[in-house]
């Protein structure tokens, strides 16, 4: 969540060198006290959602690599709470099939949530956005919940149905991801040798944002990332970007371009990969954040001069 503008050594009574060991050993009071500070600070209490869909979906597929041995969703959802608390002691998952809805909850250790409710708030919600882009990259799918179940009250400034797009049910005994179950017969994508030179490519344009870009370059590379994990629109990017929405369109005014223009580019950049990848028309709609398979069929004869289908043909034949 950054560290650049806290000074938090001598609040956590840390050394921060320690931060930058990749095996270190960090305490659960140290993050309970560095989360809630950076909360405090940042007095964005939903911080950890925002987050969760931040983590680009080839490094998140990285880091549980050791899932890609496995066969089927179901294989991988079987071994994540045997591995879970290797890498991160706080979680656990439990599973469970009512019917054939497939409920896939999340559960934070009960000493830490009592001392740290803050923080505890920001990894239950963090898991949301980090699950779904570990579920992208494993199986190439975008796999939306059918349901969430939160623990908590909904507030004022409640943002779950803004970035998942389904039905969330309130102050429930339980925090959870509801699937309809046939994704656990989702296969496991073979790993392949593009695979470092993509994840290579991703941390050097991640660098690069970093160092400076202009905003149009970012706002292209945020939305190749969002869709359709939760449906873009200007607003959401601008705050996304902690701007005005009229700031951001004064800034890509500036640099002679505009969001609808960016969101087409990437929808058309998207509907190409896709098609050569032979995904099916009416998964690409979806994938692209179109209501229906006839307003994808519009947009692409609007840029690409053809219909998918007569497109998809001659790149085949190609």
């Amino acid at each position: 969540m950054g560290l650049a503008n806290f000074d938090i050594s001598s609040t956590l009574n840390i050394d921060l060198e320690i931060l930058n060991q990749p095996t270190a050993t960090i305490s659960s009071d140290i993050l309970g006290c560095y989360i809630e500070l950076i909360i405090n600070k940042s007095c964005n209490h939903r911080l950890g959602l925002e987050k969760g869909f931040e983590v680009p979906v080839t490094i998140a597929g990285m880091l549980y690599k050791l899932y890609e041995n496995c066969a089927t969703l179901k294989e991988v959802f079987e071994k994540s709470d045997v591995h879970t608390p290797t890498i991160n002691p706080l979680y656990r998952y439990i599973n469970r099939i009512d019917e054939n809805i497939f409920v896939h909850r999340i559960c934070v250790d009960e000493g830490f949530a009592k001392k740290y409710p803050v923080a505890t708030r920001q990894l239950y919600e963090s898991q949301l956005g980090i699950s779904l882009q570990i579920l992208y990259s494993l199986t190439g799918k975008r796999i939306k919940p059918i349901k969430i179940h939160t623990i908590y009250e909904q507030d004022d400034d409640d943002r779950l149905s803004e970035y998942l797009k389904c039905p969330i049910k309130y102050a429930t005994n339980e925090f959870a991801l509801l699937f309809d179950s046939s994704i656990l017969d989702l296969p496991i994508l073979t790993a392949n040798n593009q695979l470092l030179g993509i994840v290579e490519k991703l941390i050097n344009e991640i660098k690069e944002s970093k160092q400076g870009s202009n905003l149009s370059v970012t706002i292209h590379k945020y939305l190749l990332q969002c869709l359709p994990v939760i449906d873009v629109d200007i607003k959401t990017v601008a705050r996304k970007l902690n701007l005005g929405e009229r700031t951001l369109q004064r800034r890509l005014r500036n640099e002679n371009t505009s969001f609808r223009e960016i969101l087409n580019n990437v929808r058309i950049e998207l509907s190409e990969r896709y098609i050569k990848e032979n995904v099916s028309f009416v998964e690409i709609a979806f994938l692209l954040g179109f209501d229906s398979q006839s307003a994808f069929n519009k947009f692409f004869q609007k840029h690409f001069k053809e219909q998918p289908s007569i497109f998809k043909r001659h790149k085949m034949n190609y």
